[in-house]
């Protein structure tokens, strides 16, 4: 997590700065949204419980994913 502060804060464009803490937004928002069906669907299906770096994995993905949709989308 230090690592990726680390990049985001040394980025000396402002607008890749800008598309960058936008991927973080979607990505965190996408995350939060996974774990929070998943927490539901422990409690209500009795599914396993994610192993505990599991969430920091996905937050990951999904900031890659939102990285390349932004990318993909020219904006």
């Amino acid at each position: 997590i230090w690592a990726m502060l680390r990049f985001l804060t040394d980025e000396e464009d402002e607008y890749k700065r800008f598309l960058r803490v936008r991927a973080f937004i979607w990505g965190t928002g996408i995350a939060i949204a996974i774990m929070t069906v998943w927490g539901f669907l422990e409690d209500l299906a009795k599914v396993q419980p994610l192993p505990a770096m599991y969430p920091f994995f996905i937050f990951v993905v999904c900031v890659g994913f939102a990285q390349g949709i932004s990318a993909w989308c020219g904006k």
